[in-house]
């Protein structure tokens, strides 16, 4: 008999949430990066649950790009300003949160 990780109980009961769950990135843009990469696929739940662990995926950045930028204001200890509160994604707070999970950003070069 193969070794499963995941019960069937609370397989079937993710699948059952996924009917619910209404993702950011809309499903004809899964499906399509999908097939791009390979992948042609009806089946609605793998879709959902592409779209699902990409949206975590998304998330998980972000969350990392901020506390990095949260960390550089601290070392910066600039004295606070109305400019300084607006909160801004930078390319160099992008890359060091992918860097965390194993992805290479190289900024491009830019010609004058």
């Amino acid at each position: 008999m193969a070794e499963t990780f995941v019960e069937e109980r609370e397989l079937s009961s993710v699948l059952a949430l996924l009917d619910k769950f209404v993702p950011v990135i809309p499903d004809e843009v899964v499906k399509h990066c999908l097939e791009s990469a390979g992948l042609e696929t009806n089946d609605g739940d793998v879709i959902r649950l592409v779209s699902l662990a990409t949206q975590k995926f998304v998330s998980d950045v972000a969350k990392d790009a901020y506390r990095f930028h949260q960390q550089s204001r601290k070392d910066s200890k600039k004295k606070a300003s109305t400019r300084d509160q607006e909160h801004t994604l930078t390319m160099e707070d992008l890359s060091y949160a992918l860097r965390e999970h194993n992805i290479t950003a190289i900024n491009p070069q830019y010609y004058l």
